[in-house]
């Protein structure tokens, strides 16, 4: 007979299973039958650039999201990328009324949750729009790369996307991103806060999609390199192309007091910005703050579609 689910030895139980293999397994299983592999890749033509989809999940980043969208259209560029694909886990703090808006004014295309999915499966969905899509659009329209990004970056220069291509194109790689020292799998990783992805390498089966955990990204990166896909490390903080504030997500659930999100324990301790260890990262987000300031003094949904409209500011200096 089961303990009862408010006894020590229930939580105890239930707290194995959230950290169970078998339940890796069933989300696994769970996500993989959801998910659309990508089609074949399209052929580009001689000289043809490049089409990039920008995929990011947000859940209660409000302004974060905001600061994010302004910085890919006002300093890398509208000409920089395809579309922006965001997908929203059941917001409650304005930032469905905000994406809404920019879903509706063509800055987006909106995947709005009615409740929370969590990182890894929001991605899993944004990645499988686009390869439902991609079958449907003419080849000159149809996505070569896609950019995973949380939705507490901001991009800081013009050329971070075509440095990032180049490096993707030229190491013929399934995946780049700043690579750092991972401790619980003593070896480095690629930050999934910007990870540009070759879907036709990396989204399809058996490779496993992205997981419902603390590190999304894992057993992918895992078996990649079981496959010998090569993934390849780009200083996108070190080179000071982006910042990755850090703790976006986790800020709110602690401040908030979420304790029925999965992560509310963890987020007690670790919900301070850290910047991505960059050395002069405070100072470049302060700089950046003082800009989009400046260009969007009343952060409105509406004022921010007119922002976004404006011509590239190339980069950010501090």
């Amino acid at each position: 007979m089961a303990a009862p689910s408010g006894t020590a030895f229930g939580r105890r139980l239930i707290g194995r299973w959230h950290n169970s293999e078998a339940r890796e397994r069933l989300l696994d299983w769970r996500e993989e039958r959801g998910r659309t592999p990508w089609p074949a890749s399209r052929q580009r033509l001689a000289g043809e650039a490049p089409n990039v989809a920008i995929v990011v999940v947000n859940w209660n980043t409000r302004l974060l999201i905001a600061q994010l969208v302004f910085s890919l259209f006002r300093i890398l560029g509208r000409d920089q990328f395809a579309q922006i694909v965001v997908v929203d886990n059941g917001s409650s703090d304005g930032s469905g009324q905000l994406l809404d808006v920019l879903d509706r004014d063509g800055l987006i295309h909106l995947i709005a949750n009615p409740r929370q999915r969590y990182h890894g499966p929001a991605l899993n969905q944004g990645l499988s729009w686009l390869a439902e899509r991609q079958r449907e659009l003419p080849r000159a329209a149809q996505t070569d790369y896609v950019w995973v990004l949380d939705s507490d970056v901001v991009v800081l220069r013009r050329d971070t996307l075509l440095e990032a291509v180049g490096v993707l194109e030229r190491e013929r790689a399934a995946a780049v991103a700043q690579a750092a020292w991972h401790s619980h799998h003593q070896r480095e990783m690629l930050g999934l806060y910007s990870l540009l992805l070759d879907p036709g390498l990396a989204w399809k089966a058996p490779l496993p999609p992205f997981r419902e955990h603390g590190d999304p990204s894992a057993a992918l990166q895992a078996a990649l390199r079981h496959r010998n896909k090569k993934l390849v490390s780009f200083p996108f903080v070190d080179g000071g192309y982006l910042l990755h504030v850090g703790r976006g997500t986790l800020a709110h659930v602690a401040k908030t007091a979420a304790a029925q999100n999965r992560y509310f324990a963890w987020a007690t301790e670790h919900n301070e910005p850290h910047f991505a260890g960059a050395s002069e990262g405070q100072i470049a987000y302060a700089a950046f703050l003082e800009l989009i300031d400046r260009e969007v003094p009343d952060l409105t949904p509406e004022r921010l579609v007119d922002a976004c409209g404006a011509s590239p500011l190339l980069t950010v200096t501090w």
